[in-house]
């Protein structure tokens, strides 16, 4: 009988993945592949302030790839299969791992990575967890991180955020997948030329005006957005903080980590 059962349950998921794939099929027959403005961004480095931008820009529907939002750091195909012929603008945490980059290549995303400085983004996510929420994608605070000073805080996102920071810009600089990188920085000085860079590379037209017009909505509107200044990692991190830091960027000698502020 447990056989049985076992023979049926393979069945079923063999046949749930098979129906995936006629969906797919269907809708690459039936309708065209309808653009996919992608953001896969660092956390805190403006990624839901671009969004918005881009989204006021295009007029795209502003939709999630993800299973969980919690999980956001996959892709998920039937997510996928459902946006093949809808036009939309989504940010994700997304790492440049073998299964993300493979959907990439199937569902045709030419993703935009957006980075910023590590130091100054430890800093802004200590600040997040510690005023507006203390669950992330990449760190759950519990009462114990809350309740230590801001220093010991720092040490322990360095220590198990950091390693992800890194990883996830390794992942991109090392892909072998067509993308555009942007940086925190250039958001914050000029939301309408990062707009306008994101645009060309997806070979959609809007007027600079129209871009102007779509970014200053999204200033005035509820948006969430870092304190817009760089250096705030060596302010606030220790000297020994930031050599822990650099120390994990060694582990990838073949990357130039200065862009994201690890360089020697």
């Amino acid at each position: 009988m447990a056989k049985l059962r076992q023979r049926l349950e393979r069945a079923c998921k063999t046949t749930t993945i098979r129906c995936l794939h006629v969906n797919l099929a269907l809708k690459r027959t039936l309708s065209r592949r309808a653009h996919c403005v992608f953001v896969a961004a660092m956390p805190k480095s403006a990624s839901t302030f671009l969004a918005t931008c881009l989204a006021e820009t295009t007029g795209f529907a502003r939709f999630f790839l993800g299973q969980n939002y919690l999980a956001e750091q996959d892709l998920y195909m039937p997510r996928l299969i459902d946006a093949w012929s809808m036009n939309i603008v989504c940010q994700q945490h997304v790492r440049a791992v073998r299964p993300n980059l493979e959907l990439m290549a199937e569902f045709s995303v030419r993703p935009v990575v957006l980075v910023r400085d590590i130091g100054d983004a430890l800093v802004s996510l200590r600040e997040h967890l510690d005023g507006e929420s203390p669950t992330t994608p990449v760190f759950d605070a519990d009462a114990s991180f809350l309740g230590r000073d801001r220093t010991a805080q720092l040490n322990a996102l360095v220590d198990i955020v950091g390693p992800w920071y890194v990883g996830f810009y390794a992942g991109w600089a090392q892909a072998n997948i067509d993308k555009l990188w942007l940086s925190y920085d250039e958001v914050v000085a000029d939301p309408s030329v990062a707009v306008g860079r994101v645009l060309d590379h997806h070979a959609i037209e809007r007027t600079p005006d129209e871009i102007a017009r779509a970014t200053d909505r999204a200033r005035g509107g509820q948006v969430r957005l870092n304190v817009g200044r760089s250096g705030r990692g060596h302010e606030h991190l220790t000297t020994d903080q930031r050599d822990r830091l650099r120390c994990l960027a060694r582990h990838f000698p073949d990357v130039d980590f200065a862009p994201v502020g690890l360089g020697d």
